[in-house]
């Protein structure tokens, strides 16, 4: 894996998703808590939102 690690290990898949790079570097301003690197040593920088809908049925709206 030379390249984007994000795109390598998570390529784009045509379905719902949104990319927020740096995102949590920005959040680790409001809370230094958050920490630098994650499970298998791999930093922690971006934030990734994966959906899928489910055709045919209804979205669990949480209520």
């Amino acid at each position: 894996m030379d390249g984007d690690i994000d795109t390598e290990i998570f390529p784009p898949t045509g379905e719902d998703e949104h990319r927020w790079l740096g995102a949590i570097d920005e959040a680790r301003r409001i809370k230094p808590s958050i920490p630098l690197i994650g499970d298998y040593g791999i930093k922690i920088h971006d934030e990734m939102e994966l959906a899928k809908s489910l055709e045919g049925g209804m979205l669990y709206d949480g209520t």
